[in-house]
């Protein structure tokens, strides 16, 4: 969790390589613990880390990974925020 509060702290800052870096060693702890509830929120973060940099295809397909992931475990928060942040970033996409 502290790499991935990292992560949302060098992205706050505009670092995206540094946020990368640390959502990937989040994620990589995630794997092993099989922890996919927490990967969820780093697939969400990875996917407005994607939008941020105009990257939308990429940035949807993280957040809807994050989506089904929320939805497995039953976190209607989860799902909502990552909703709203696929519209945000879909809407910005070309057609």
């Amino acid at each position: 969790i502290t790499y991935h509060q990292l992560g949302m702290i060098a992205q706050k800052r505009r670092d995206f390589g540094s946020a990368e870096k640390c959502y990937k060693k989040a994620m990589d702890i995630f794997a092993k613990q099989g922890d996919e509830h927490s990967a969820a929120s780093t697939y969400g973060q990875f996917g407005i880390l994607a939008g941020l940099q105009g990257d939308f295809e990429e940035s949807g397909k993280y957040l809807i990974k994050a989506i089904l992931l929320f939805s497995k475990y039953n976190d209607p928060v989860g799902v909502e925020g990552n909703k709203n942040n696929f519209q945000i970033f879909y809407k910005q996409a070309d057609q």
